[in-house]
């Protein structure tokens, strides 16, 4: 699965939320994120997309950084949110976007074919191993969001340890017509446009919008092992909240718990899509 024509052959959004994406394409580069917010700051317009081919620095949840070899899928989508009301979007929305582009994205793979599920806090899973991750962040002036990036990276034919899946391994287990990286990334920006106009949608609140979400929900009404009072103990995957903490029912009533307070591991290696 490798790149086969250049990025600005690749369908404008088709949505109603989004303009048609500018699209910028790069061979390598530290991180798509970081260049993002950098062409933001200059004035880059609301839809800038950037795809590398390779990432020296890319960022994931908590500030860990990392390779993205050749052969995988980096890209990060600019959004100026603070155009769409004035003095910006209040900060409790990134939540509701989150939520909206994860969904998005998952939604767009599966019509593609690609089985995969959300494993809390940000990554897409495919047979309990990862497949990506997607990072979402803001920019507050005034406790009110004015700009946004979302990144995402997909394994795509690049090598992955035991507890990741490529979309190459996918492609062969379900013999899916995903030929180039080029057609990913148009499905996965459709999938972040789709869910962007779902979070532009008044009537779309987390109240609707997080039962879509909960029910690709990786572990959800699994067993899991969560820290109490310095000790480990057995409880039950039961949801998200809405500020985005995972909700785990323990035999004294339901915990919440804030991303990396909790270690949600991987499937077997032995797992197949």
């Amino acid at each position: 699965m490798v790149w086969t024509t250049p990025l600005q052959d690749l369908p404008s959004s088709p949505w109603s939320g989004l303009p048609p994406f500018q699209m910028h394409q790069c061979d390598a580069i530290a991180s798509t994120n970081s260049q993002l917010w950098h062409w933001l700051d200059q004035g880059y317009p609301h839809g800038t997309v950037l795809v590398a081919r390779r990432q020296t620095a890319g960022r994931g949840q908590r500030g860990n950084v990392w390779q993205s070899e050749t052969g995988g899928l980096y890209l990060s989508l600019g959004l100026r949110l603070g155009d769409l009301a004035q003095g910006g979007v209040p900060a409790q929305e990134a939540m509701r976007l989150h939520f909206g582009t994860a969904w998005g994205v998952r939604e767009a793979l599966g019509q593609a074919g690609v089985p995969g599920a959300l494993k809390w806090p940000n990554d897409l899973v495919v047979a309990g191993r990862k497949l990506g991750g997607i990072l979402l962040e803001t920019r507050l002036r005034g406790g009110k969001i004015q700009t946004a990036v979302v990144g995402l990276g997909l394994n795509g034919s690049n090598g992955v340890p035991p507890t990741g899946i490529s979309l190459a391994q996918v492609r062969q287990a379900q013999g899916l017509a995903l030929e180039s990286l080029e057609q990913v990334a148009a499905i996965v920006l459709g999938g972040l446009a789709r869910g962007y106009d779902r979070w532009l949608n008044p009537h779309h609140s987390l109240d609707h919008l997080l039962p879509d979400y909960e029910q690709h929900l990786w572990h959800r009404g699994q067993a899991i092992t969560v820290p109490i009072d310095g000790k480990p103990q057995i409880g039950r995957v039961v949801g998200v909240t809405t500020q985005g903490q995972l909700r785990v029912e323990l035999a004294d009533g339901v915990r919440c718990y804030q991303p990396g307070a909790v270690q949600l591991g991987y499937g077997s290696s032995q797992s197949r899509p």
